[in-house]
């Protein structure tokens, strides 16, 4: 088989990525459940949700962690993409 081949073999295999409120709304929790079991106030989830605030790279993962979603599944608002010192 040819890489290419398994390249393409390997795209179809790809989930579609999902935003944060989806991944919530996904895991049929509410902003304020979320919340509770991240240890921020509803008004951060709802920040992140909206790219009012950026979420930082431990929050993706206890978010990930929760709704069973992988870090490259999820899509940030652009507010939220990792600035250049987390990127270090």
């Amino acid at each position: 088989m040819s890489c290419t081949k398994e390249y393409a073999r390997e795209e179809e295999t790809q989930l579609p990525k999902i935003t944060l409120r989806a991944a919530r709304v996904n895991t049929k929790m509410t902003q304020a459940e979320m919340a509770e079991k991240m240890g921020v106030s509803r008004e951060t989830v709802f920040a992140w949700e909206n790219g009012k605030t950026p979420m930082r790279t431990p929050y993706l993962y206890l978010f990930c962690r929760i709704t069973g979603f992988q870090p490259d599944d999820i899509i940030l608002p652009e507010a939220s993409s990792l600035n250049e010192q987390e990127r270090e």
